[in-house]
């Protein structure tokens, strides 16, 4: 009889440790544990589940599942799944948490269940949060397919949407392709700050013009496309006059808001998407012609003003230029598509100087070594500019070329001779005479007609074409 009373006390003696060994993991688990009866009621949850979740035994114990930190929006379907859970058929899941705070979770269970003579005792759940992974996830996906300066989708979705529909009965798929005028003038002028805005705008223009189901994309660097499904040609049309009108109501900073658009609608399967797509850039290429170089009038009105603005030019200096180059052009017979070039070289020959700090442009003492290496980056900088203006593209190699010298001592190329363009031979004169008899220079003392003449003709040979000081002193 000892030895069987001796048994049992060490078997109880057992159960009781065991029981405190068990005790001691689930309490120190950092993984969230559940343990609920056959059932759903809640029988046991560890510190780690109140941590995570914010909810504690006390007002636990004893719930049935649906469970108040499942997600409110997602309860009906979570049942479903929590179903298949407890039933055995899906020992995995992912779940919807919402935290006592209301703070989103999601989370990932795994259900074992335990059994007494066949029968369901317990289910007890392994709760591993993986909120952060999905939100990285989530936001890795939001940026393989949004673009990161509008927001809207990038040529990427539109491509992934393009091959859904074209496989759908979603006919007629209508696209549109549209292209900003002007953003290059606008960024390498007014700074890619406005140019990003003029981006965002136009996004927000064409989002609000479209409906909730159309795919509204950033096509290019420039250029946006439209997905509309179940949409023919006449209300694609109507979208676009939409977008336009939109567009006249807005401007930044009195720069024009303004994209060429071009449709064409996709009406069976047997059509070639592609051809659509080519279709509707014809489309907006034809359009563009007809309307950028409106909107290239009315920035280069904004340009004039900026130079002004920023003291790069002044109204006086350009006026006196191209009254001595009318002169002048009307003594040696100049074409007038000649003249007209002169005339936009006295508006635009120092526009590189709006990419050049104000601090050295506008600075009386003698420049430093470095800050001149700067100064002389003007007409490069302004070349470039004016290529972005397909009105006046042409005139950029003239930019390039006005500070070049006869002798090749010039920058930025060290041309020589005639290798120097004609009318930047000619207006570099006309330009030096007047910087040289003008009372707008704050720094110097203005020469007289007969300083300033005498000034060209020792120049002449070196700085100057002599046979171009001879006829401007005539003209003047």
């Amino acid at each position: 009889m000892m030895k069987v009373s001796q048994s049992n006390t060490d078997y109880k003696e057992k159960l009781k440790n065991l029981y405190k060994f068990n005790e001691i993991l689930l309490r120190n688990s950092p993984t969230a544990i559940v343990v609920s009866n056959a059932d759903t009621s809640i029988n046991y949850i560890n510190p780690a589940f109140e941590k995570l979740t914010g909810f504690n035994s006390s007002e636990t114990l004893g719930v049935k599942a649906p469970y108040p930190w499942w997600d409110n929006n997602e309860k009906s379907e979570l049942m479903k799944i929590f179903s298949k859970m407890i039933s055995g058929e899906q020992p995995k899941a992912e779940f919807s948490y919402r935290s006592r705070t209301g703070k989103k979770l999601k989370v990932i269970i795994s259900c074992s269940i335990f059994k007494e003579n066949s029968k369901v005792r317990y289910h007890i759940a392994n709760i591993v949060d993986v909120t952060k992974e999905r939100r990285k996830e989530k936001k890795l996906e939001y940026s393989s397919f949004h673009d990161s300066l509008t927001g809207i989708y990038n040529r990427a979705f539109f491509n992934e949407e393009i091959k859904r529909l074209s496989k759908s009965r979603l006919y007629p798929v209508s696209i549109i392709i549209g292209d900003i005028n002007s953003l290059k003038l606008i960024n390498d002028v007014f700074g890619h700050d406005k140019g990003d805005l003029l981006l965002k705008k136009t996004a927000k223009i064409i989002k609000k013009s479209c409906r909730n189901e159309d795919i509204v994309s950033r096509w290019g660097g420039d250029e946006f496309s439209i997905i509309l499904p179940k949409t023919g040609k006449e209300t694609a049309e109507k979208i676009i006059l939409r977008i336009k009108e939109l567009c006249k109501l807005e401007t930044i900073k009195s720069l024009p808001i303004s994209i060429s658009l071009g449709s064409a609608t996709f009406e069976t399967e047997k059509q070639n998407i592609k051809n659509i797509i080519k279709e509707a850039e014809e489309k907006m290429y034809d359009a563009k012609l007809m309307e950028s170089e409106h909107v290239t009038n009315l920035i280069i009105g904004e340009i004039e003003d900026l130079l002004i603005s920023k003291n790069i030019e002044s109204k006086k200096h350009i006026n006196r230029l191209m009254e001595m180059a009318k002169k002048t052009a009307s003594l040696i017979n100049l074409k007038k598509s000649e003249t007209d070039n002169l005339e936009f070289l006295c508006k635009f020959h120092d526009l590189g100087k709006i990419t050049i700090p104000e601090s050295i442009i506008m600075k009386a003492d003698k420049l430093l070594d470095k800050e001149y290496k700067i100064i002389k980056k003007n007409p490069v900088a302004g070349s470039r500019i004016i290529e972005s203006s397909p009105k006046i593209a042409h005139i950029s190699e003239l930019i390039l070329s006005y500070h070049e010298r006869w002798d090749g001592k010039g920058y930025p190329r060290g041309l020589k001779g005639k290798k120097i363009p004609f009318l930047s031979r000619l207006f570099s004169i006309i330009n030096s005479y007047d910087t040289m008899t003008s009372h707008d220079v704050l720094y110097k003392e203005p020469k007289t007609k007969e300083e300033a003449i005498e000034e060209l003709k020792s120049c002449a040979g070196t700085q100057f074409d002599p046979a171009l000081v001879d006829e401007f002193i005539k003209a003047i």
